[in-house]
């Protein structure tokens, strides 16, 4: 069990922008699961309300370390507006073969607002092993975006619906 409780900017009131989060995770063996709610209060503004997240994710490693999973979230007025709702939904493998990792994933945004601008994103990428903690990768992702929306991965938004990105490098952990 976590929590956690990050209190508000605001001097006249504690609660005003409080963040409030707490989760449980439960392991047995091969079998690892998690559930999350997130809670983002208001400020003073009469339009404003909380801004509220659930989420469930479960993984299984087979032997071999091959690992797959799933996650769901529900958001409710995301960023603290009024009917900005949404519902994601992930599936995704890693695949250890000797050094290489091979890691595929897929993420769905159910947009619940006016705009319905649901996304659909595809993930495939490599990761080699150089030692214990350095590692060189290579990612590839595709985005969709429906209903005349921006497609947008890693602060770079495109002119329209469709984003494609390839991302290589060497990570070190210290």
């Amino acid at each position: 069990l976590r929590a956690m409780v990050g209190f508000g900017e605001k001097t006249e009131s504690s609660k005003s922008g409080r963040i409030e989060s707490l989760g449980l995770t439960y392991k047995q063996g091969a079998i690892e699961s998690s559930l999350v709610y997130h809670l983002r209060r208001c400020d003073a503004a009469s339009s404003c309300r909380d801004d509220q997240v659930f989420g469930l994710g479960a993984n299984y490693t087979f032997a071999g370390n091959v690992r797959v999973g799933a996650i769901a979230t529900q958001q409710k007025n995301a960023l603290n507006v009024a009917g900005n709702d949404a519902n994601t939904y992930a599936v995704l493998a890693l695949v250890p073969v000797r050094q290489w990792t091979l890691m595929a994933s897929f993420q769905k945004l159910d947009d619940k607002s006016a705009r319905d601008q649901d996304i659909n994103q595809l993930n495939l990428g490599v990761k080699f092993a150089l030692s214990k903690r350095t590692e060189l990768y290579s990612l590839f992702s595709k985005q969709k975006v429906g209903n005349g929306g921006k497609a947008g991965m890693f602060s770079k938004t495109s002119s329209n619906g469709k984003q494609n990105q390839f991302n290589v490098g060497v990570r070190h952990a210290f």
